[in-house]
This record gives C-alpha cells, sequence and structure tokens, in this order.
C-alpha cells in the first residue's frame, strides 16, 4: 500500500497549481541525453523547486518488489543501460535524485514518490512499452521504447502509484 501524508498531498496540489512544469524548466529542464553504445547516459537536472522544504518529515522513495537504485546528485550523469526502463524520483530525505533500475519484467508499487522526476525506457524487445498506474489500478499512459537519443522525459510522480515496466 502507498503511503501518503495529508502534508504531502497537499504540498502536492499547491505544486501543481503553481505550475511544476514552469518550476522543473527554471531548474534545469529535461536531463540531457548523450547516446553510448551500452545504452543512453543522462545528466541530471537541479532539484525541485521545493526540494529542501521537506526533508525533515520525508520518507525514501522506494519500490516493490525491490530494484535496484542509486542516489545522484544533481550534475551527475548515470547510463541507463540497454534493456532497463530507469526512473528518477528526488529523494527528499537524502537531497539527491534516487535512479531506479527496472531489470526484471514486474508490476512495480511506488512508495513516497512525489513530485517531478524523469523516467526513460531503454529496454529491448516485442514486450518493452511501460505502463504507468495510478491510485487503484487505473490506467495512465503507456511509454514505448525511447527513440535514441532520446533520454529521460519528465514526469509527475505524484497521480504514479505503479509501474509495470514490459507487457
Amino acid at each position: 500500500m502507498r503511503m501518503r501524508s495529508l502534508l504531502g498531498t497537499a504540498a502536492t496540489a499547491v505544486l501543481m497549481v503553481a505550475g511544476l512544469a514552469t518550476s522543473a524548466t527554471a531548474a534545469g529542464a529535461t536531463p540531457a541525453p548523450a547516446a553510448s553504445g551500452s545504452g543512453t547516459t543522462i545528466v541530471l537536472p537541479a532539484p525541485p523547486a521545493d526540494a529542501g522544504t521537506r526533508v525533515a518529515a520525508a520518507a525514501s522513495p522506494s519500490v516493490s518488489p525491490s530494484a535496484p537504485s542509486t542516489h545522484q546528485s544533481s550534475g551527475a550523469s548515470f547510463t541507463c543501460a540497454s534493456g532497463n526502463f530507469c526512473a528518477m524520483v528526488w529523494d527528499h530525505s537524502t537531497g539527491s535524485w534516487e535512479v531506479f533500475r527496472f531489470d526484471r519484467c514486474a508490476t512495480y508499487a511506488l512508495s513516497n514518490w512525489e513530485d517531478g522526476g524523469f523516467y526513460g525506457n531503454n529496454q529491448t524487445g516485442g514486450r518493452a512499452t511501460a505502463t504507468f498506474y495510478g491510485q487503484g489500478g487505473r490506467w495512465l499512459k503507456d511509454v514505448p521504447i525511447s527513440a535514441p537519443p532520446a533520454g529521460a522525459a519528465s514526469q509527475d510522480w505524484s497521480p504514479v502509484w505503479s509501474i509495470r515496466n514490459c507487457y
């Protein structure tokens, strides 16, 4: 079950009204891609506009079942390797981006994924379309394989409660 706080939900509503897209653009826009032979290297942008406001009460983003993840600072680069679906979400508890690598076909429940972030679908094969679901399993959107060097696309993670990285 996804954990949400009333304060977090209220803050999300305020951000949506204030224009999350505007703050993401001002903070560094979409991560810059650079194609490589074994994947897409992505440089992470500046933190979200509210990055320092929730540190004390924040819990780290997580997924179930577990998936490999690393923490990266703004300006750092990472490679979303071929065969992976990668998702980047700001971790208010550490003040860094948490980069998840979904390399096993499964439906992943998201916990503490809030505000804006990014994703890149660098999977291979005929079942490589990822799907985002909202509360109660409501379909939100399909994410086909990214066309190189597409890199990462921005995403408001607040309404996303689960990701199925392939079908």
